[in-house]
């Protein structure tokens, strides 16, 4: 009988975990096109930069709500950790812990922002390095505008036309969002026991 259950099992687990990686592979594919298109699409709307003030200021609101938000998130977290001891009395004997990251400094880490190699940043999913570079293509695109507007106007076309495809590729992915919760929850289920969903 254990024999006959094993594979069974086997195969459960191998669809299951097929069906939910792919999903959140899928999530994962659209972050940074679409973060990239949308940014430059929304700045190419503005037919030039006297049109543009407004941009300048919801460029920067935005940077800083997200490290506002990335530091309160980090502040909480801390402080649960703490409070609840997080790793306290644990013990393991002859490993010698170091930490991978070293303590970097505001300005370093704000420079870590600035996309050197805008490609790496997209290969490893720097949203802000991302957005940093898309909101540079845009600005440069609105400044040659004056100088070459038939290119502009090609580019724009283009920038439009992958944003529409997109929008139409993530109402694909989020329309298989109760397929891909179900593979999640079921793999949880077949993991951990039915008690975790209680």
């Amino acid at each position: 009988f254990p024999v006959t259950i094993g594979p069974i099992f086997l195969f459960i687990h191998s669809t299951l975990s097929l069906f939910s990686g792919a999903y959140i592979a899928l999530l994962q594919m659209l972050v940074v096109p679409l973060v990239f298109f949308s940014i430059i699409h929304s700045i190419l709307h503005f037919k030039t930069l006297s049109d543009s003030q407004g941009l300048w200021s919801i460029s920067l609101r935005s940077v800083l709500l997200l490290l506002s938000m990335t530091a309160i998130a980090a502040g909480i977290t801390m402080s649960l950790a703490v409070y609840w001891q997080v790793g306290s009395g644990l013990t393991w004997e002859g490993v010698n812990y170091q930490p991978k990251h070293q303590e970097n400094s505001i300005v370093s880490i704000l420079l870590a922002f600035v996309p050197s190699n805008p490609w790496k940043a997209m290969v490893e999913q720097n949203t802000m390095s991302v957005a940093i570079f898309a909101i540079i293509v845009g600005v440069s695109a609105l400044l040659l505008n004056k100088k070459e507007p038939d290119i502009v106007d090609s580019f724009h076309r283009m920038i439009v036309s992958f944003f529409a495809v997109m929008k139409q590729m993530t109402r694909f992915v989020i329309s298989l969002t109760p397929y891909g919760v179900f593979f999640l929850i079921a793999l949880l289920a077949l993991m951990n026991g039915f008690s975790v969903l209680s």
